[in-house]
């Protein structure tokens, strides 16, 4: 076997007699050079000795970081399997919540008496109603009962509703539309209920009242609980006469009034914000305080916040701080807006825990009664002309 090496630009024939020769060479002048097929022979041969000796004494250097790769390994996946179990114990117990409770309204709507505590049946839905029990509940704690003289008035108010003007009817559709595109699941519902039609028969019945985009997000809320005609009508109906403030204009604008008062006292950064983007209160506030925030908050959230409005006396005058506790939670994130950025996040919120908002509400609501003087002062000052500026809307933040 012949090796080659390079010698003052002449190339020399290596024997294998010179083999200690080539391998001073390469240690001296290229210890990082490619080593001669011979050197690398027989230095192979030498490190799998050594690599065999220090295997045999525990001194070499790759079986140690094996061993602590593996324990490593094996600790992450007993953290692993650990989380998997309290997920699992979590989810186990959330189940285990939501079967007792949906037991416990069964119990209460099944008895044998046919007797409904509504006290009782109140103070469990303040924490949220399941959802195979919800349609029956509401119409406990609403007060919607067969009666056959409303569901002949309702028949003759459907049949008129087809005498709306062409500009109402527009409007009707296009709310519809936008509704179903928010409640994708519930487009068929919506289209063999007749929403619009629904809504319809209502302005036909009250011919003093204007449409309102509002009122399409409620009656479709209404949709998602109980499955007949008739019963989302009367129910509709009802939460509406509960809450004057939907169709009352007058009322609309001192409710808003308080509202800019309670905004200023507790989120004063987000009072200057919206004068910053001169962002009117009418096109998020406004509609907040109509439609019950049906038409800005997802489905899923509406429903709960509804049953504690429901549940509660006075469930709805907790409405105003309400809007004030979810501004408070997403104040960072409306801080990094600007424009109509900010005026679409308004309009179309992400979910909350509902509990979390209304926890925070009722601490806001006993905080204002507490130290009433600076809403109360507001109350007190006239209302703002139609024509004023908006940016002056808000009025300027202490």
């Amino acid at each position: 076997r012949q090796s080659h090496t390079r010698r003052g630009g002449r190339v020399h024939t290596a024997s294998s007699h010179t083999y200690y020769s080539c391998l001073v060479l390469q240690l001296v002048c290229v210890p990082h050079a490619v080593v001669v097929e011979s050197v690398q022979t027989k230095s192979g041969m030498k490190g799998r000795r050594r690599d065999g000796e220090g295997a045999r004494t525990g001194g070499g250097r790759e079986r140690p970081s094996v061993a602590g790769s593996r324990r490593s390994k094996d600790k992450k996946e007993e953290l692993d399997e650990e989380s998997v179990d309290d997920s699992d114990k979590d989810d186990s117990m959330m189940k285990a919540e939501a079967s007792n409770r949906l037991a416990k309204f069964q119990e209460m709507l099944m008895a044998e008496d046919r007797y409904v505590d509504v006290t009782q049946l109140r103070e469990a839905a303040r924490h949220g109603i399941p959802k195979q029990m919800r349609g029956e509940v509401w119409k406990y704690l609403i007060g919607v009962a067969p009666n056959e003289n409303k569901e002949k008035h309702f028949h003759k108010d459907l049949k008129h509703s087809r005498e709306e003007d062409p500009a109402t009817f527009q409007k009707i559709r296009r709310d519809v539309t936008k509704f179903i595109a928010k409640n994708p699941k519930l487009k068929s519902k919506v289209l063999d209920l007749q929403l619009g039609r629904l809504v319809r028969a209502h302005l036909h019945s009250r011919p003093s009242l204007e449409y309102r985009a509002g009122l399409v997000h409620i009656i479709g809320v209404c949709s998602a609980v109980v499955d007949k005609q008739f019963e989302v009508y009367v129910m509709f109906r009802r939460i509406l006469d509960l809450n004057t403030y939907c169709e009352d204009e007058n009322h609309n604008g001192k409710r808003l009034s308080i509202f800019l008062a309670l905004l200023r006292r507790f989120l004063p950064s987000l009072t200057n914000l919206f004068l910053k983007e001169a962002l009117s209160p009418n096109r998020w506030a406004l509609l907040w305080i109509e439609d019950l925030l049906a038409s800005s908050l997802p489905l899923k959230c509406t429903l709960r916040l509804w049953d504690t409005y429901l549940a509660e006396k006075d469930g709805w005058e907790l409405h105003l701080y309400v809007c004030l506790a979810i501004l408070a939670l997403c104040e960072e994130d409306l801080q990094e807006l600007d424009g109509e950025e900010l005026t679409w996040y308004l309009q179309h919120l992400p979910s909350f825990d509902m509990d979390l908002v209304l926890l925070r509400a009722r601490n806001m609501r006993k905080e204002a009664l507490l130290t009433p003087g600076r809403s109360r002062s507001v109350m007190k000052k006239k209302r703002p002309k139609k024509d004023q500026n908006r940016s002056e809307s808000y009025g300027h933040p202490r």
